[in-house]
Parts: structure tokens; C-alpha cells; sequence
């Protein structure tokens, strides 16, 4: 699993496409992928953050979709 910063517009998109997957089946926290799914997280958010105008980030829309009512 190969985890690098997000400079750019492409590393972004290469970001999100890279846990796009594990969203319907999260890891086991802990884990190799795991803790590779936390660190891509921590890296899309810092990103949105200092990069983007969106007004949730996608750890916030990927919490309201996997709150208990939603499901």
C-alpha cells in the first residue's frame, strides 16, 4: 500500500479512488489496511482543508452516510 501526500488535483482524485472501495466494507481498525484507510483519510481531509471550497469533507458526508439512521 503505497501512501503519499496530495499536492495536486490528480493526487486527490488518486486518493479518493484509492479508498473509494472501502467504504461499503471499512477495515478492521488496527490493521495493515486499516491504518492505511486512517492515514489516507487524515491526508484527503488536510487536503480539503487547505485546497478545497466543498462545505463538507468527505470524512463528514462519509459519516452522515454511515450514521445509524442512514443505514
Amino acid at each position: 500500500m503505497n501512501v503519499r501526500p496530495i499536492h495536486n488535483e490528480d493526487d486527490y482524485r488518486a486518493a479518493l479512488k484509492n479508498v473509494s472501495a472501502l467504504f461499503d466494507n471499512e477495515p478492521v481498525p488496527g490493521t495493515a489496511e486499516g491504518d492505511h484507510f486512517d492515514i489516507m483519510i487524515s491526508l484527503i481531509e488536510a487536503y480539503e482543508a487547505t485546497q478545497l471550497s466543498h462545505p463538507k469533507s468527505m470524512a463528514q458526508r462519509f459519516a452522515t452516510r454511515c450514521a445509524p439512521n442512514n443505514r
